[in-house]
């Protein structure tokens, strides 16, 4: 049977230093997180209709895939005047990556965009219902915490972060960001 999400998604990044992925995976556990999933390979394909509608309403519709896992996600706009991401997220798994990707098309989708990322997920109940997940990335490696304003706030307060470190952006907007410098630098 086929799990099913529908939620307000309240998250922030932040930007770990290649140097310091093993001391911060160690200070994780020391705050009394757990690690829940492994790290793994994540393929995520973005979609989108010829005129970029999807994407130009500030959405975005995602088939993603770790493990044996094929998770069929939209993602609404991000709500404005906040320090954090907040967005509605609706999402399901799927019985394999073909099928998610004909059912996009059938209905006029095209892949637009396709990424992948390294991610391993820690949880901790102690500290809130928050999720922690470390990204290994091309565009470099983030802590994603995930979970009520208050907690995450309360979480990144803990490691000595503040709202300065947040980052707000999408792995295809650092993704391109980071393609457009390394242009920008060879030029």
């Amino acid at each position: 049977m086929a799990k099913n999400k529908i939620f307000e998604e309240i998250e922030i990044k932040i930007r770990i230093p290649e140097e310091s992925l093993d001391s911060f995976r160690t200070k994780l556990l020391g705050y009394g997180f757990s690690k829940t999933f492994p790290r793994s390979l994540e393929l995520n394909t973005l979609f989108d209709y010829p005129d970029r509608r999807i994407y130009s309403s500030g959405c975005t519709v995602r088939l993603r895939t770790y493990g044996t896992l094929h998770i069929l996600t939209w993602k609404g706009p991000v709500k404005p005047d906040s320090q954090l991401k907040i967005r509605e997220e609706i999402e399901t798994e799927v019985s394999s990556r073909e099928a998610g990707m004909l059912i996009l098309k059938k209905i006029g989708l095209q892949p637009v965009i396709e990424y992948s990322k390294f991610r391993e997920k820690y949880r901790s109940k102690v500290k809130g219902e928050v999720e922690i997940c470390i990204d290994e990335t091309k565009a470099g490696n983030f802590m994603e915490i995930e979970g009520s304003e208050k907690d995450i706030n309360h979480i990144a307060a803990m490691m000595g972060l503040t709202g300065s470190d947040y980052v707000k952006d999408s792995y295809v907007e650092l993704l391109m960001r980071d393609e457009t410098g390394k242009e920008d630098q060879n030029n």
